[in-house]
């Protein structure tokens, strides 16, 4: 019950935040500015706070996995490099067509242009050759960090608020957001208002962190279970949030987002399956 009242409150302080600070910006009283303060970008600002804020709390829940703080300072160093590194080339390889002719943007990271499978993958494969290497369970290091990813997704998706960009298709409901005409797709200029895909993300990542939490201290469970959940849960919605975004990663005429959530949410299901034939 802990859990759920703190999970409320975060909601509710979200959407205060919608209706009361942010909701200028999303009528279009208001255009946002993508700096913050002294050349500083939010979008920047906001992917250090979260990285921040996933680092406090693996170094809370590092006593309970029984993982030595060397390991942890060694993987949080090697996973926000390759997470950042991962990210962007992830998005790269996919907007290749642009980046061939403007190479330079390539590192104008500050700008936009992470995407979060590229981090999860990148990350991914740097924590299994340190578990080999280091004799340690990759499904521990999965277990420890997957909440600590999931809130750190739902702090850096405001980013995207401040860039205008991952937004959905244009609307007419209640919470639509207002997008300035310079940055509309080029087939949807006509529009004003179009869906707020970043903030049902960060809902829904902010709704996975609290469902970790719950199985961790309630749910018997196996190494596993939590970086799975996080995995079935995250692509899931993901595939659905991302069938309304008007600037998704495509390739051959497929959303690359809902391909990999497909693949992720699918390996997830068999770990399951295969965990409850074993029991």
């Amino acid at each position: 019950m802990k859990l759920l009242r703190i999970y409320i409150v975060n909601v509710i302080a979200i959407l205060l935040i919608v209706v009361f600070i942010a909701r200028p910006y999303f009528t279009g009283k208001k255009i946002l500015s993508p700096t913050a303060f002294y050349g500083i970008r939010w979008y920047s600002l906001l992917i250090a706070i979260s990285i921040v804020a996933g680092i406090f709390l693996v170094y809370k829940r590092a006593h309970s996995y029984h993982i030595a703080e060397s390991h942890i300072d060694r993987l949080t160093l090697y996973g926000i490099i390759a997470g950042i590194v991962g990210a962007r080339l992830y998005y790269v390889i996919f907007k290749w067509a642009f980046f061939s002719k403007h190479s330079a943007y390539i590192l104008y990271i500050w700008k936009g242009g992470l995407a979060i499978h590229g981090a999860i993958l990148s990350i991914a494969i740097i924590g299994y050759i340190y578990a080999k290497k280091h004799h340690i369970s990759f499904l521990s290091l999965g277990d420890m960090f997957a909440p600590a990813v999931a809130l750190g997704q739902s702090i850096g998706r405001w980013g995207n608020f401040f860039n205008y960009e991952a937004f959905g298709y244009p609307t007419t409901l209640p919470w639509k957001m207002f997008v300035p005409i310079y940055a509309r797709p080029e087939n949807f200029r006509k529009y004003n208002f179009f869906h707020p895909t970043f903030l049902y993300e960060s809902l829904c990542d902010i709704t996975i962190f609290y469902i970790l939490l719950h199985i961790e201290s309630k749910v018997p469970k196996r190494r596993g279970t939590i970086m799975f959940s996080y995995l079935l849960m995250y692509s899931t919605a993901r595939f659905f949030i991302e069938g309304l975004r008007t600037d998704s990663l495509m390739f051959d005429g497929m959303r690359v987002a809902q391909i990999v959530s497909i693949l992720l949410a699918g390996l997830s299901a068999l770990w399951f399956i295969k965990q409850k034939r074993h029991q």
